[in-house]
């Protein structure tokens, strides 16, 4: 259930970070995307290139659930004046792509489309286009095996830290993300950099009826970036003369010193060890001094002769073979990282096939718009783009016009028999097949009175359906996510439970998929759930709105375990939690993330990362969060027949009550605090300004109101307050700190957005 943590869609998607269009995913373990971007424009003057990342005149139009119909829409001249609706929807086993030209002006126009398939490459990291560089093991199958460094049985740390059971990004302890490796990840964050740290490997008997005799260790002695564990540029890590001490044991029984001296060319050593216990099933690493390393891993080899293994730089090739199709008007790309073949066939008779050698299209595509001769346009050569330029097309003024496409992937043979359905098809085939997907796409039943909100809420749930992601990188494998917008492509804890109780009013399956990518299994040493950003725990408010609307009991239970364990995490009380540290039982969760609320800006929170006093502040909206969640789960627990779980819930209820309504209640202000402790964790004194204002007067000062545990005069305080023009209730929605506060400042970036969020759990109306 929870081996896969990407979503149930097709492998035709918008799961594009970089231009708008279509993506194919050939492989889910590998990666590798496709695309094929849908650039519009007036002919020999203006073209749209449709970013993923920041505005450009583009917008998600209608979709249906499972994303195998989706669409939309190219502003080519403001306010529908000549725009072009695109839509991607199911056709013979491929993707018919059917472009609607609409002209509303007064005169004719030649407009052009520009079809232009790419390929991409894994990233190194989020919020980045760098490929991630490989190096590949070139070592006989039918003879060794490589074990990633992070393929270890168990891990042992002489210290224990806060994050051992929730790593964030759904990493392994120890996990890094770095260039030169051979799968892209190894072993060397806060494991074996002090004595007595243990890594055990379990090793096959056999390699193909074999007995593994050799093994060989990828490694680099040195410090790196202890901060992140993705790479940071212009960091001396790895200097010469630095010494590593390890013990191995089991398999082997050896003392050695490792340097960093016959380095390869990416300044990794090697170290060949002989297995003379082969009796054993494991080989433990246990370190012997506080030196860091990096394991990439272990070949393992039947042979005792290992001069024939060398690695290589994987060599990622962005240039396709090109191929003729059925005729002039179809073209087969083949590229060399991808397991089959992609075909395109368009029906415009007016076309040239080029390429641009550029590393992104940009600002060099509009460049070279008046360049109508040449075939191959050359920039810094970074990159490649076939570009199937359709030109012109002719739409009469107050008229349309509709160009068709496909495109397709599978062997050379699959791809040239849908290629031929194509061809044959007639235009009424393709129009009708057409119309029948786009009834798929996902509508909002409404009234007549409705009908003006309609059209901005339809946009919204497409943006919603549409906002996916591949690849993200978790748990050792390549996800699609759903995302808070392109730019985020990564995970993002909260964000994404409030996209899945969006997407619950859509989708079952959807909202299913977005609850399940974020839980693990019980006892899960590595993460009490995938966690990054502030951990509210938005996927206990899904979990629960989710099963009332579904009502299906069976997967409730199934999730409940892990759901649960998300929350002990949160609530401090599961394995290596931090949260409930403070002796007045107000949570605090600064080591897991720098954000406490929510808002990047929020005064309170600002001013506490700013002084360096996180250790002794606790805020009152973290653990109103997690009171809430203890009586959602006390409720699930009596529904679904866990009633071993409520006592225990009991129990938290009443101590995070106790601890907001005693230590955290500011009467004066009439708002939950921040609170200040001393060295030993007890409460001291409410967080104010030079002045003496609470610093709390803001969305975390009046979260409380989402757990029922607030009392008549502070409810009705907070319900005044929030539907007040001149303290919260602005013309664009709640704002996140009170207006009348002396530090509110409307240039602040988090001051509206999360109040955005919050607005549904407070149930607030003007």
């Amino acid at each position: 259930m929870y081996s896969c943590h990407d979503l149930n869609l097709c492998q035709w998607g918008p799961y594009s970070k970089k231009y708008i269009g279509l993506s194919h995913i050939p492989d889910i373990d590998s990666g590798v995307r496709f695309d094929i971007g849908i650039m519009p424009g007036f002919y020999r003057r203006q073209i749209t290139i449709p970013s993923e990342k920041w505005q450009s005149a583009c917008h998600p139009w209608k979709a249906s659930a499972d994303l195998s119909y989706l669409s939309y829409r190219y502003q080519l001249e403001w306010k529908d004046k000549v725009y072009c609706d695109v839509s991607a929807s199911t056709f013979e086993g491929g993707k018919l792509l059917r472009s609607e030209f609409v002209n509303n002006s007064q005169q004719s126009h030649n407009l052009v489309n520009h079809l232009v398939p790419y390929i991409n490459f894994p990233p190194l990291r989020p919020y980045s286009d760098e490929a991630i560089e490989l190096v590949e093991c070139l070592a006989p199958s039918e003879t060794s095996l490589w074990l990633d460094g992070i393929d270890y049985q168990e891990l042992n740390s002489v210290e224990s830290r806060y994050d051992d059971n929730l790593v964030p990004d759904g990493l392994k302890r120890g996990e890094i993300r770095e260039h030169f490796l051979v799968n892209g990840n190894a072993l060397g964050k806060h494991i074996l950099d002090k004595e007595g740290d243990t890594v055990e490997y379990r090793l096959p008997e056999s390699i193909n009826g074999k007995p593994v005799v050799k093994a060989l260790l990828r490694y680099r002695v040195g410090q790196y970036n202890q901060d992140s564990h993705y790479v940071v540029e212009d960091i001396e890590r790895f200097e010469k003369g630095q010494q590593k001490g390890l013990w191995f044991s089991g398999a082997c029984n050896k003392a050695v010193t490792l340097c960093n001296e016959c380095e390869d060319e990416w300044g990794f050593s090697y170290l060949e060890l002989d297995l003379t216990q082969p009796e054993s099933e494991k080989l433990m690493l246990i370190s012997q001094c506080s030196q860091s390393i990096i394991v990439d891993g272990l070949l393992l080899s039947t042979e005792q002769d290992l001069c024939e293994v060398k690695f290589a730089a994987k060599q990622w090739q962005a240039e396709p073979e090109r191929i003729q199709g059925l005729g002039d008007s179809s073209l087969i790309l083949k590229f060399a990282d991808v397991d089959g073949y992609y075909g395109i066939a368009w029906r415009h008779d007016s076309f040239r096939v080029r390429e641009f050698l550029n590393s992104d299209l940009d600002s060099f595509m509009k460049l070279m718009v008046p360049d109508h001769v040449s075939n191959t346009l050359i920039g810094d050569k970074k990159g490649h783009f076939t570009d199937i330029f359709l030109n012109p097309i002719k739409v009469d003024a107050n008229s349309k016009a509709e160009v068709y496409a496909f495109a397709c992937f599978g062997s050379k043979q699959e791809v040239m028999a849908q290629l031929e359905l194509f061809e044959g098809a007639s235009e009424s085939q393709l129009e009708e097949s057409y119309e029948s997907e786009r009834a798929k796409a996902v509508s909002i039943p409404h009234l007549e009175s409705g009908d003006e909100m309609a059209f901005s809420q339809e946009r919204m749930i497409a943006t919603e359906l549409m906002n996916v992601v591949y690849p993200v990188y978790t748990r050792q494998q390549y996800i699609r996510h759903s995302c808070p917008g392109k730019w985020w492509d990564c995970l993002y804890t909260w964000d994404s439970g409030f996209i899945g109780l969006a997407l619950n009013e859509l989708d079952k399956q959807r909202a299913y998929d977005n609850l399940k990518a974020y839980l693990t299994p019980e006892g899960d040493t590595n993460q009490a759930f995938i966690h990054y950003g502030t951990p509210i725990p938005t996927q206990i408010y899904l979990y629960q709105e989710w099963f009332n609307k579904q009502r299906d009991r069976e997967l409730a239970r199934e999730l409940y375990p892990s759901v649960r364990q998300y929350y002990r995490f949160m609530a401090g009380t599961h394995s290596s939690s931090t949260t409930r540290s403070l002796n007045s039982n107000l949570l605090r969760t600064w080591e897991y993330f720098w954000e406490a609320a929510g808002a990047d800006d929020y005064p309170a929170q600002k001013h506490t990362l700013q002084h360096e006093v996180q250790d002794e502040i606790a805020c009152s909206g973290i653990t109103a969060h997690v009171l809430r969640s203890a009586q959602i789960l006390k409720q699930m627990a009596e529904v679904l027949g866990f009633e071993n779980d409520i006592q225990a819930y009991q129990q938290d209820i009443e101590t995070f009550t106790h601890a907001l309504q005693t230590h955290a209640w500011d009467e004066e202000a009439h708002y939950f605090s921040y609170i200040k402790h001393d060295q030993n964790g007890n409460p001291t004194e409410v967080l104010k300004t030079e002045e003496g204002v609470n610093f709390n007067m803001g969305l975390d000062g009046v979260m409380p109101l989402i757990t029922s545990i607030c009392s008549e005069a502070q409810t009705e305080g907070f319900y005044g307050m929030l539907q007040d023009p001149e303290r919260y209730w602005s013309p664009i929605g709640i704002s996140t700190v009170d207006m009348s506060a002396p530090y509110y400042s409307k240039e602040a970036t988090g001051m509206v957005r999360f109040g955005c969020h919050i607005n549904g759990l407070f149930g607030v109306v003007p």
